[in-house]
């Protein structure tokens, strides 16, 4: 519409008619530089000259031959000494021009022989500005190969003088992208550096380059998230080598969880030939003025090991680490690296965790009252990452780590790093308790209780265990399999089938999913469950039965539930021992050895004979039992893999009863010989069969 107006203005002023003062004041104050050309293209100089005055004539004779394409008249006036490199009263000169038109051999020269520089117009743009906007990529990318630089005002007090500069090399390199101008650029860049309040190390260890490539993303980001009305960030940019995550972290959740999701599939990816390192860092203010939600940034990269082997007993930074790593990590933070892998290797557990009080001087901070701690995690396993798990533990707790770290190391161990600002003693231990449990903590169908804080980090992981052995021991006799089984009991061959027909029909009744459910809908019930488990566990009293809570069996309607829930106290009531509360680091498994006499009280049928002691370990990556007869007894272990997700859950619905009949079986083989018989069943996880 104005480009229009200014067009039918000229026309009007090319007949003699005389424009009105607002006319003449629209002409002059076109905050659009594509319309302040067509006025320069079409007014008469007389009246330009009138409108405009105070801009030299030479000037606006100038900026339309570049306009024109006057490659001749411009080499012209350079060749009688005049200076090309002027500006017009919006402060747009000969390259502004010449860029707009996409006239390269003009703007060649312009730079290349009368020494035109790349200036900010009036309306904050430069000559690339232009040329991207009228579509001249070769104009474009000339002119980004060109040195610019912009000085901005002063700095908050307290910030160093280098972040002024890095500033300015920041904003010269998005600027020459030619995407924003300038006056709205200064103002989001000035907010990054000065305002969002990231940590001083992200500052440090980053070049502009890869800074303003960040910057870029965050701003692009914003103006999504304004545009929807949602106020939230949600960006990533992959590649093979490295990657790149924004997201909004606060009140609303789901851009934060999606984005580890995405960091964590990205994480699985990376070869075994090299390692991976994670860097985030969180904003003190809000990504968003006048909003809560802060800005939360990922980097993700990776790097070659060294060309050597390495044992799992090597804990050598020298040795384990990158090159990528010691060249580019400070010698404090690669001593903590390496104390840290120095623990994991003198552990007998599968991981380690620590604190680490960090003085202001170590942290570069002159604040009073100030402290930083570090927690440090490692574990000898390079994949998957606990990013996931790690968030939420923190969500539980309602604390925020400034910054994460992520370091994985040829020896097999990965590292992991969490910085906190001013945490209560207290919410540190238990923040170091629910960090040790995070290998054991997997997506359930309880997990939001534990983000919601209804249950602790512990609980969260007995109710995973309990429900397995509910799940595979949940009373499974009922009036008509005993009196089909009494019928066949003459015919072994018949009587397997049975079996095996009925723990089929068992498995599409009985789901893990659908004994957590159980959980959910009686969680005061299970809550007592939990806390009489955690007396047994630490020795405070003496495996029982809770007759209390089998007296509330009776009153749960629901035959089903009570069934799951009997089980649950059949669990907690025949333990003899458990490392669950382990001191001195996370156990590889949780184990749980049980007094078997509950067995003919499952299915008399299935389990003609209580065997001696029944093993249920559970890891990350897999569950299984281990059946023995007699106190000492021999038997293998058998690992079992599924093909797909449905082979999985066939596998899992006989797991128990395949470990019974191979221990029963080896149990009648050994009846000569003092040890009895064993055997143990691993399951790996349907996500996990490359274990």
């Amino acid at each position: 519409a104005r480009m229009a107006t200014a067009r039918r203005a000229a026309r009007l002023a090319r007949r003699g008619v005389l424009l009105r003062p607002t006319t003449q004041h629209m002409l002059l104050q076109q905050s659009n530089p594509m319309v302040a050309d067509e006025i320069r293209l079409h007014l008469p100089q007389t009246l330009q000259n009138a409108v405009l005055e105070g801009t030299s004539t030479s000037a606006l004779e100038i900026c339309q031959q570049a306009a024109q394409g006057d490659l001749d008249g411009l080499k012209r006036r350079q060749e009688q000494g005049e200076d090309l490199d002027v500006g017009d009263y919006d402060g747009r000169t000969a390259l502004h021009l010449a860029a707009a038109y996409g006239n390269l051999p003009i703007v060649q020269f312009l730079v290349e022989e009368a020494g035109c520089t790349l200036r900010r117009d009036r309306f904050g743009g430069l000559p690339i500005h232009d040329a991207l906007r009228g579509g001249h990529e070769e104009v474009k990318d000339y002119l980004q190969g060109i040195d610019f630089e912009v000085q901005c005002k002063s700095w908050q007090e307290g910030v160093k003088c280098d972040k002024g500069h890095l500033m300015d090399k920041v904003l010269t390199l998005i600027l020459k992208q030619g995407v924003w101008a300038f006056a709205d650029l200064y103002s989001e860049v000035e907010y990054f550096f000065n305002e969002l309040g990231l940590d001083g190390w992200y500052f440090e260890h980053y070049p502009p380059s890869q800074i303003a490539r960040h910057v870029h993303c965050y701003i692009a980001s914003k103006k999504v998230g304004q545009t929807t009305g949602a106020y939230t960030i949600q960006f990533h940019m992959e590649s093979e080598h490295t990657a790149f995550y924004l997201c909004t972290v606060g009140e609303n959740q789901e851009p934060f969880h999606q984005t580890e999701q995405l960091i964590t599939d990205w994480v699985n990816a990376v070869s075994d030939a090299n390692a991976y390192s994670l860097h985030y860092v969180v904003s003190t203010a809000p990504a968003f003025k006048g909003k809560k939600d802060k800005l939360a940034i990922y980097i993700c990269e990776t790097s070659p090991f060294q060309q050597h082997e390495v044992s799992e007993e090597v804990d050598n930074i020298e040795l384990v680490a990158t090159e990528a790593f010691l060249r580019e990590k400070h010698p404090i933070c690669q001593r903590r690296y390496q104390q840290l892998l120095q623990n994991m290797t003198q552990s007998t557990s599968s991981s380690w965790a620590g604190v680490m009080p960090l003085t202001a001087k170590d942290a570069r901070n002159t604040s009073r009252g100030w402290e930083k701690w570090l927690i440090q995690f490692a574990i000898r396993q390079k994949k998957p990452t606990y990013l996931q798990q790690f968030s939420q533990v923190l969500q539980h707790f309602g604390v925020q780590a400034r910054e994460k770290h992520v370091e994985t190391f040829q020896n097999g161990v990965t590292c992991y790093h969490f910085y906190f600002e001013n945490l209560p003693q207290q919410q540190l231990a238990d923040c170091l308790r629910a960090l040790q449990l995070v290998p054991h903590m997997k997506q359930s169908p309880l997990t939001h209780l534990f983000l919601e804080n209804a249950i602790s980090s512990d609980a969260l992981i007995y109710f995973g265990c309990a429900a397995k052995f509910a799940f595979h021991f949940v009373e499974k006799d009922t009036p008509e399999y005993l009196d089909l089984a009494s019928a066949l009991a003459a015919d072994p061959s018949k009587k397997e089938a049975l079996d095996r027909l009925y723990l089929q029909a068992i498995q599409d009744l009985m789901t893990e999913e659908r004994v957590l459910e159980v959980v959910q809908r009686h969680l005061g019930f299970c809550q007592r469950l939990y806390s009489d488990f955690k007396q047994i566990a630490l020795g405070e009293r003496q495996r029982f039965l809770n007759e209390d809570l089998a007296k509330q069996l009776e009153m749960i309607r629901d035959e089903t539930d009570a069934k799951v829930l009997r089980a649950m106290l059949t669990f907690n009531s025949h333990i003899r021992a458990t490392n669950f509360f382990r001191e001195g680091g996370t156990p590889r498994s949780l184990a749980f050895c049980l007094d078997a006499s509950f067995l003919p009280t499952v299915s008399s049928a299935v389990f003609p004979e209580a065997p001696h002691t029944v093993y249920l370990v559970v890891g990350r990556t897999f569950y299984g039992f281990h059946v023995r007869f007699r106190d000492v007894a021999r038997g293998g272990i058998r690992v079992i893999k599924s093909a797909s997700r449905a082979t999985h859950r066939r596998n899992a619905a006989t797991l128990f009863e395949e470990n019974y009949n191979l221990a029963f079986t080896q149990q009648r083989k050994n009846k000569d010989i003092p040890e009895g018989g064993s055997k143990g069943t691993i399951l790996l996880d349907a996500d996990a069969q490359g274990t």
